[in-house]
């Protein structure tokens, strides 16, 4: 919801719906003029927790959800997930059953060669067999299977958006939808036809805008402000700031992580989006395209941050 606020916050958006859709989960809230409705109690599985939280409305609907078929003849999805092992059968890692993520394949809603910024290829043959299988049974194209995949998902991620405003007495026509999360984006135009919502807001780095509210939220700017840093900026730049130096309790240089993995990763989703810019000042400057060394040179910035904030 941070991340939500802020991305909507940079484009002038006051009230909105929240929609954030992973893998396996989707949760749904509401702003109101800048500000999330809370809740005064929830619950973590049968434990009633009794304090003030975010009201977030959270069911089994992300892109690993399982398509399926109940006792009935009709067709289900969700909640059960394919999770990230083995995962959607279009990941070739051995799932079998057909999710989300596979009907959106089908139906060419994500693009095989440029998904997770090239880092994985997907299978478009496996994701055609995995959805087949449930067309047979229904007795229906393969096409029309991964259309009918979508519309049951979306029809219940639009029941989430109707619990959270409709059921409140408030009009999802007033209300701008922001869309988060690796699957948000992918459904958004759908659900904001359905509920009558003109505005849809994808936000840049969409994926990770979870992290960035853990990063903007009052207790870590608090715990910054108390080390004495001038944190007002995320690692990928969405606003202006900086922080040099020796690490603010021991006094020692910040070493440079050398996870390859994550350097990896970084490069790909650097590459991908182009950096306007990186820290200001004395550091780095990427301009768009990034070359090689500019990445480096942000990478080496960033992990030095990275690694001083969470030592």
């Amino acid at each position: 919801m941070i991340g939500a606020g802020f991305a909507a916050e940079r484009s002038g958006v006051r009230d909105f719906v929240s929609l954030y859709m992973g893998g396996t989960s989707n949760g749904v809230a509401v702003v109101r003029d800048g500000k999330p409705l809370l809740a005064s109690e929830g619950s973590i599985g049968p434990y009633p927790v009794r304090t003030p939280m975010v009201d977030v409305n959270t069911i089994g609907a992300g892109g690993g959800s399982i398509a399926w078929i109940d006792a009935a003849g009709g067709l289900r999805v969700g909640p059960r997930s394919a999770g990230a092992e083995p995962g959607p059968a279009c990941y070739g890692r051995g799932g079998e059953d057909a999710t989300v993520t596979d009907a959106s394949v089908v139906l060419g809603y994500l693009n095989p060669a440029r998904f997770a910024g090239g880092a994985l290829a997907l299978d478009v043959g496996a994701a055609e067999r995995a959805v087949a299988a449930i067309a047979k049974r229904l007795g229906v194209d393969t096409v029309s299977a991964a259309a009918g995949i979508h519309r049951v998902i979306n029809a219940r991620m639009a029941d989430q958006i109707r619990l959270v405003t409709i059921k409140r007495g408030d009009d999802p026509r007033q209300f701008a939808l922001v869309v988060l999360g690796g699957a948000g984006p992918v459904h958004g135009a759908a659900l904001a036809e359905e509920m009558g919502m003109a505005e849809v807001l994808v936000p840049e780095a969409y994926e990770h805008t979870t992290a960035l509210g853990g990063m903007l939220a009052d207790g870590i700017d608090a715990a910054l402000r108390d080390a004495g840093l001038p944190w007002t900026s995320y690692w990928f730049g969405p606003r202006a700031g900086q922080w040099y130096g020796p690490h603010p309790r021991t006094g020692a240089d910040a070493h440079a992580m050398t996870d390859p993995e994550l350097t990896r990763l970084l490069r790909i989703w650097m590459a991908n989006r182009g950096i306007w810019e990186a820290l200001p000042g004395a550091g780095p400057t990427v301009s768009v395209p990034a070359s090689s060394a500019e990445v480096d040179r942000y990478l080496t910035a960033y992990t030095q941050l990275l690694v001083a904030l969470t030592s």
